[in-house]
């Protein structure tokens, strides 16, 4: 089964906004952007990607109908209009002529509808099918018009819709000949065949292990004189240390950085120091969490002691979640206390159950749960009997993090204060989620999610997402369920913060994952970069940054 990391990513891996705004000033083409890679790609189609690197590449090269601007609102792209019926179950799109793919074909309604009717394919070998659910037709009324019917009111379709279009010209012989195989197409990763999409950059070359390299799209449809930097070089690094290495040699000049690295990469790089970087600050519409495995057999033929919430209340009680911010973060994140991140607009903390350290009430909570001290033990037995089962698991995480590292060490140290054995595992990133996180075969870990402009949380709460979906963890409870659902039935903001302040709540105190923090981003980039603007979360208009030195006079 093809599963996932897209949000399942590294800490402060960037989100690159592409929005709507003016064309700066003047600007000629010219100069380069050089990123750092942390995991390989797995691939570069926007319907069948599921790794957090070709992420961070494909919004470069594909483009939707609608897309994100600086406020975080759907604004039109390649529609340029649409109208939604009363009973919100019909939405009709009138899309822009002369959109081209990179090679010169006309991108019309009929690749809009093979994009979305391919999600829809049940035997599609992908992980988004669930976003499509509630689409009960798809009618191509002509070349610039297509119209989407619903079987009920969805309150997500609109983002979903925004998704990046492929070329049915390119992938349809693969899809009706055998769609599950589509993921061996080789315009999947530009071998022995260009990626094609539409967006403002075009496939250069991908030398594996390496790089990738993106050229401007000199024929872009939105504005033939965009994008203005020539070319997007995205270098591949072993993780997040050697990411930091590369920034402060020189050998990258756009990147997160590590709050432990901001202080001296920022006088070393900054205008006190070389002079080569400059430094903007946004949020991660994200959060980094210890998730538990609920499933029954988690433990084998022992008792799973995370399916009691007195158990998973005790560890959050027993971690001192703020020292990691003051420590790791260094002061720049947050705490965290259910799914939604303060970024998110469906963020509340009505009635918001925030359980502070206290090992104190942790011991307490871990002996209501039976789990006891036992005299000539370190660590609690069940029962109290020292024959009898000890509390003891592992906690996996990734080399490639240096947070998530010490995060698992302060874990282990502050969990055995309170008598828990913490066996501490790092695992390869790919090979963490392909043998463990994607397979349900871990008891607990230390990942996060970066999260997408919707805030419905489905495919990563809901109990049938299990072993499908995101829900990697095995979390099912009847009410969040019923939650989500009634948030995805409604399609006003207003009306869907309700159901979400009270799964806020419900999440707060059931704690499927120990929420642990939100943290802040410092994105370095090239002192000489222009045209950009700052949202909450991330940098905008990509297509419209140049380099003040390619600035025309």
């Amino acid at each position: 089964m093809l599963k996932k990391s897209l949000v399942l990513v590294l800490s402060l891996v960037l989100i690159v906004g592409f929005a709507v705004g003016c064309t700066p000033p003047g600007p000629d083409t010219g100069g380069r952007i050089t990123r750092a890679l942390i995991g390989d790609p797995d691939n570069f189609n926007p319907i069948l990607y599921s790794e957090s690197a070709s992420g961070d590449i494909i919004p470069f090269l594909f483009d939707g109908m609608m897309r994100r601007n600086v406020d975080f609102e759907l604004v039109p792209h390649i529609a340029k209009e649409w109208d939604v019926s009363e009973d919100d179950t019909e939405i009709t799109f009138w899309l822009n002529e002369g959109v081209e793919f990179h090679d010169g074909v006309e991108l019309t309604a009929h690749d809009v509808e093979f994009t979305i009717a391919t999600m829809m394919n049940p035997d599609y070998p992908g992980i988004r099918g669930g976003n499509f659910q509630h689409i009960e037709d798809i009618e191509v009324i002509d070349d610039y018009q297509i119209k989407f019917t619903l079987i009920e009111p969805f309150g997500p379709i609109m983002n979903h819709l925004s998704w990046n279009i492929i070329p049915k010209h390119i992938f349809e012989e693969q899809v009706e000949e055998d769609i599950s195989e589509l993921d061996g197409h080789p315009a999947n990763r530009g071998r022995n065949a260009d990626v094609i999409g539409a967006g403002p950059y075009k496939w250069g070359e991908w030398v594996d292990g390496e790089y990738v390299r993106l050229t401007r799209n000199d024929n872009y449809w939105l504005d033939d004189e965009m994008p203005f930097i020539e070319e997007l070089y995205f270098i591949d690094v072993q993780d997040t240390e050697a990411q930091m290495r590369a920034l402060e040699q020189g050998e990258i000049d756009y990147a997160g950085v590590q709050p432990s690295d901001r202080e001296h990469i920022v006088s070393e790089k900054g205008p006190e120091g070389d002079g080569t970087l400059k430094f903007e600050e946004v949020d991660q519409l994200g959060y980094t969490a210890l998730w538990y495995n609920h499933r029954e057999d988690a433990f084998g033929d022992d008792l799973n002691p995370f399916t009691d919430v007195k158990v998973r209340q005790a560890i959050t009680h027993a971690i001192n979640r703020q020292q990691v911010i003051d420590e790791i973060l260094d002061g720049q994140g947050y705490l965290m206390h259910s799914h939604f991140p303060r970024s998110s607009w469906a963020y509340s903390e009505e009635d918001i159950n925030k359980i502070e350290y206290n090992q104190e009430r942790a011991g307490e909570l871990l002996d209501e749960a039976g789990w006891l001290e036992v005299e000539g033990s370190d660590y609690r037995h069940l029962d109290g009997d020292i024959n009898n089962q000890k509390f003891e698991f592992t906690l996996i995480t990734h080399p490639e993090n240096s947070i998530r590292m010490d995060m698992q060490v302060i874990a282990q140290e502050q969990l055995r204060e309170v008598g828990i054995k913490v066996e501490p595992e790092l695992v390869e990133w790919q090979t963490f989620l392909a043998n463990h996180v994607d397979v349900g075969n871990f008891h607990a870990v230390i990942l996060g999610w970066n999260l997408g402009a919707d805030p419905d949380p489905y495919n990563i709460f809901h109990s049938d997402m299990i072993d499908v979906g995101f829900n990697d963890v095995g979390y099912a409870n009847d009410r969040v369920d019923e939650l989500i659902e009634e948030g995805r039935g409604l399609v006003d903001e207003d009306e869907r913060r309700v159901p979400y302040a009270e799964l806020q709540r419900v999440m707060s105190e059931d704690l499927p994952y120990t929420f642990l923090f939100a943290s802040k981003q410092t994105i370095a980039i090239p002192a000489d970069l222009e045209g950009y603007e700052v949202g909450d979360t991330a940098l905008y208009y990509p297509e419209q940054w140049y380099m003040e030195e390619h600035s025309a006079e």
